[in-house]
């Protein structure tokens, strides 16, 4: 791929994820982020692709792969993003999590890490004998 020229800032911004990716990876990484910066509109792989410039020199296929084969982890991805954001909070100050558990629903009990939930939402007054089967869902709960 081409050279990618990034201000200083959001260069040293991006420096601190080069651990999480594989040395191609990083530079596929670097092109999605500037990509998502740049793009207007709906931000579809391909309108991040073709807003980050990098299509005059790769191949789209290269950005699919990036989430279909490369190799990096979502959880060392999140913990680099909550480390550079602790670094923004005052020390002194209590560090406040919030968490949402609505679940999110998909088809299917073939989806990775789904099992059975009550949903509150659909919840009756009377939940009480069969009809309370419809108050369930395989949904993912994270």
């Amino acid at each position: 791929m081409s050279d990618l020229i990034l201000p200083p800032t959001l260069a040293v911004l991006l420096s601190a994820f080069a651990s999480c990716f594989q040395a191609r990876s990083v530079v596929v990484f670097h092109w999605l982020v500037v990509g998502w910066i740049q793009c207007q509109g709906r931000r579809t792989l391909t309108g991040v692709a073709l807003a980050s410039g990098a299509m005059a020199a790769c191949h789209i296929s290269v950005f699919h792969r990036f989430f279909s084969r490369a190799s990096w982890s979502l959880d060392a991805l999140g913990r680099v993003v909550f480390t550079l954001a602790l670094t923004w909070l005052p020390a002194d100050q209590p560090l406040v999590v919030l968490g949402d558990d609505t679940l999110a629903r998909k088809g299917g009990k073939s989806i990775a890490l789904a099992s059975m939930h009550h949903d509150p939402l659909l919840r009756t007054p009377n939940s009480t004998g069969p009809e309370i089967a419809a108050h369930r869902a395989w949904p993912n709960h994270w």
